[in-house]
């Protein structure tokens, strides 16, 4: 299959199609004007993203300046930006716009938002500037006593009304008072030249939607759109995609990897692609190269009891003899100590550094750590929230 779109050329530029299987091929050098890549964990992904850029643009003709590549971390936009880069090369890779939706939408707020009233240059609040705002807002105008008494409920509504601005007194008589703090908060945050995160992305599509010449300028500047991690879009990022429209859309992702419902990431648009795109080519990546045949064995058989999800069966590249093994515990300090006794019981040819321990969230590390320590085990935690520690 691979001599198909090689025999043409034998100079450098189609050498990293023979690195690739034969599915991976298939999603790289694609004709279709919609894919959705169904990639299994460890199933070279954004080998796939980068690898079809560097076809476009070598066999293609496609400049680097009309492709955009969307995902979810700078540290993911980061990777993929250097090895664009690294396949091709410094000046035609640094066109290709490789970054966050969020980065994305700075940009388009830096070129256009001056006609929705946005300084040229502006701050953007996190997470917890914006939490401090809202909690003085719901104070000052007597929604709450003081800081003390503000629940959940209080931070929720006046989130959602944040991010609605189209919300009403009369359509919504009972977010009455949190569409006033709503709109006190958005003023503070003009009068300051500044945007939170969630403001970015609307604002954002605000310009695309209201404005023709600035959704035109996008579709025909873009005309290659890359999206990772499809299966943790939004609405508004849904929205986002959709309101570009571009020519070309190739989605990269995997529902049974989705793990941010909880940040309102719907998987159902990874579900729904082929009903939202008809004329999509699905092609799945199911070779797995990261894992051993029992862990990837394991992963099989416990998430085909998800009950929505594209089907699909990884396929392990790596042999190991070692087992899976499948623990409980009655609670988190026991399962600390459980830990520690396996590491401390270890067989002599192995070493404290051979063991990793993984846990899911933040809170779950610290007693892992105080077990670790009272059993004198050395060990290293690579976090980035040093915080869980205080």
């Amino acid at each position: 299959m691979k001599e198909k779109y090689l025999t043409h050329r034998k100079d450098k530029k189609l050498k990293t199609l023979y690195n690739l299987n034969n599915n991976q091929l298939k999603a790289v050098t694609s004709k279709s004007n919609c894919i959705l890549c169904v990639a299994g964990a460890g199933s070279g992904k954004t080998t796939v993203l980068t690898h079809r850029v560097s076809y476009l643009n070598e066999c293609e003709r496609v400049g680097g300046g009309s492709m955009l590549c969307l995902t979810f971390t700078r540290n993911a936009g980061k990777e993929m930006k250097e090895r664009i880069i690294k396949l091709l090369g410094e000046e035609e890779g640094s066109k290709v716009f490789c970054n966050t939706f969020h980065a994305f939408c700075v940009s388009i707020l830096k070129e256009w938002g001056h006609l929705i009233g946005y300084d040229k240059e502006f701050s953007i609040y996190d997470e917890d500037d914006k939490l401090s705002i809202i909690k003085n807002i719901l104070v000052n105008l007597c929604i709450v006593q003081d800081t003390e008494k503000i629940t959940k409920r209080n931070i929720e509504n006046s989130i959602e009304c944040i991010k609605h601005p189209e919300y009403s007194s009369s359509q919504y008589p009972g977010l009455k008072d949190y569409i006033l703090a709503a709109n006190e908060y958005r003023y503070k945050l003009k009068r300051n030249s500044a945007v939170d995160l969630d403001m970015l992305i609307i604002d954002a599509l605000k310009l695309l939607k209201d404005f023709p010449k600035v959704k035109e300028y996008y579709h025909d500047k873009y005309e290659y759109m890359f999206v990772d991690e499809y299966q943790d879009i939004n609405d508004e990022q849904d929205q986002l995609i959709n309101a570009i429209n571009p020519a070309n859309l190739f989605a990269v992702g995997d529902v049974d990897q989705c793990i941010y419902e909880w940040r309102e990431a719907k998987p159902e648009y990874i579900l729904d692609f082929k009903k939202n795109y008809p004329q999509c080519e699905v092609i799945k990546l199911e070779d797995n190269y990261r894992s051993t045949n029992q862990i990837v064995t394991a992963a099989n058989h416990l998430i085909k009891n998800n009950k929505q999800r594209i089907d699909k069966i990884l396929i392990p590249h790596k042999a190991s003899k070692d087992k899976v093994e499948y623990l409980t515990s009655e609670n988190a300090i026991g399962e600390a100590e459980m830990i520690a006794k396996i590491i401390i019981n270890k067989d002599k040819k192995r070493r404290f550094k051979d063991f990793a321990v993984l846990a899911r969230t933040n809170y779950q590390i610290k007693p892992i750590a105080d077990q670790l320590k009272r059993f004198r085990i050395p060990y290293q935690i690579i976090n980035n929230n040093q915080d869980i520690f205080k």
